[in-house]
This record gives C-alpha cells, sequence and structure tokens, in this order.
C-alpha cells in the first residue's frame, strides 16, 4: 500500500516556539498509512529527534529530516555534513534534489545521485525532488526535464527507501500552486516512468508527493488524485495550526 506523507519544510527557519509544535505533533493522531516528516535545520536535528521519539509508546508517524547532505563521508569541507553524521543523530530521513539546491547550490544529476547513493547506503530515506522550471514548462520540456531527472534513479536497484516529491519550481514559495489536473497528469506520467523502469509492484506502493505553494485550501483537492500520496510543505509549514490543518483535511485517523 502506497503510504500518504507530509513533510514540512522549514528550509533556514525555525518556527516561533519549535520545541511545542514538535511535540504537539507527536501527539496527533493519524491513520496507520500516514507519515509525517519535519526537515529542520541542522543545528536542531538532536533536539527534534529527541522530542518526538521521547515516548517510546509510540509509533514512528512523526520523523525528522534532513534538508541536506555532503557527497563524501569526511573530509576538508568546512560547513558540510555527512551521512554518518545523521546516521550518529539516528535521522531517518534527508532532502535530496530540492530545486533550491539545484537553483542556488549548482548542483546537477552527478552531485545528487552521490547524495542519494551515501543515504542509500547507510539505509537513510531519501525524499527525492524534482521539477521544471516555468520556461521549461512554457516550452513543453516538462517531461523531458523529468525523464532526465528520474533517470539517476536506473542507477539502484529497487526504490524502497525514496520518496518522489514532485517541486514545479514556478510553484515554488510564489503562492502559484498547480491545479489538481496538472499535478495529477505530472504525478501519473512519474508513477508509469516507474513500472516502466522498474515493476508494477514498485510503481504502486513507492510514494509520490506534491511541493509548491502548498496550503490548507488546495491540498484536499490535490491529495485527492490518484496519484498524490501527500504534500512538501514550506511557508505553510512553519505555522503549526496550518501544517496540522493540512494533515486533517485529508487524513482520517
Amino acid at each position: 500500500m502506497t503510504k500518504n506523507v507530509f513533510i514540512a519544510n522549514w528550509k533556514m527557519n525555525l518556527p516561533s516556539g519549535f520545541e511545542f509544535y514538535l511535540e504537539s505533533l507527536s501527539k496527533l493522531t493519524v491513520s496507520s498509512n500516514t507519515t509525517i516528516i519535519i526537515a529542520v535545520p541542522f543545528p536542531y536535528l538532536y533536539q527534534a529527534n529527541k522530542i518526538v521519539t521521547h515516548d517510546t509508546t509510540r509509533s514512528d508517524e512523526v520523523m525528522i529530516a534532513a534538508q541536506n547532505i555532503h557527497t563524501k563521508l569526511k573530509g576538508a569541507y568546512t560547513g558540510e555534513v555527512s551521512i554518518d553524521m545523521l546516521k550518529d543523530l539516528d535521522i531517518q530521513y534527508v532532502i535530496i534534489g530540492h530545486s533550491e539546491r539545484r537553483q542556488y547550490f549548482y548542483e546537477d544529476n552527478t552531485i545528487i545521485v552521490k547524495k542519494i547513493e551515501q543515504a542509500t547506503n547507510k539505509n537513510i530515506n531519501v525524499i527525492f525532488c524534482i521539477g521544471e522550471t516555468s520556461d521549461e514548462r512554457q516550452k513543453n520540456k516538462t517531461f523531458d526535464i523529468l525523464t532526465d531527472q528520474l533517470g539517476i534513479l536506473k542507477r539502484f536497484e529497487n526504490l524502497d527507501r525514496i520518496i518522489i516529491a514532485y517541486e514545479p519550481v514556478w510553484a515554488i514559495g510564489t503562492g502559484v500552486t498547480a491545479t489538481s489536473s496538472q499535478a495529477q497528469e505530472v504525478h501519473s506520467f512519474i508513477r508509469r516512468w516507474i513500472m516502466n523502469n522498474f515493476d508494477n509492484n514498485t510503481a504502486e506502493t513507492t510514494s509520490i508527493i506534491y511541493g509548491g505553494s502548498v496550503n490548507e485550501e488546495n491540498i484536499y483537492d490535490l491529495v485527492k488524485q490518484p496519484d498524490i500520496n501527500g504534500g512538501l510543505v514550506g511557508g505553510a509549514s512553519l505555522s503549526l495550526q496550518k501544517f496540522t490543518n493540512i494533515i486533517n483535511s485529508v487524513v482520517d485517523p
């Protein structure tokens, strides 16, 4: 069964009262088929993970993710963080390939595939982001761009530890969201690509989520589409109330 996944990506922000935020989410009752992931800035990973795993009687419904890793395990890379460091902190997820990393830090497929290899080699789950720019969409290159970005997954035997997040670059932080039909068209394409390059079971069980100005108003129409399994939430996730409303609007306990 495909899991529903809701990810709060705080980016380089820290919500006011973030400890209360995490404690509150840890008490939220959701279905057993739903995973909630909070991607926090590096300095707060240890503290955040302690908060959400404090109650050992609960399942792992709320997990902590890192927002990035380096391609190397160690070395003279000032300011960088390795996958072994995340492993030491018992972090279970990492975002790789986010459009902001591609745009501002010039990460390409060569860099991204090395990072995915680092994570999967250490049994850490990957939130793999793909998406096209406004110019690429206007030139009808969306599926060509996605095919190129997805192509690096062929290097892996399976996608057991990979969540795919489709985030059209033209919708991130702009307030403009792909319509539910636009998003479904792309998600359906991604699922067919997985089926053609892996197998039916992999296509049916891989979570494919949407990111790009996700909010309380549009999440329901997005997630009710057959191939959209959740959301990668940016700005709206900085509010506990908004993020909780996003989860509750589509998830029945």
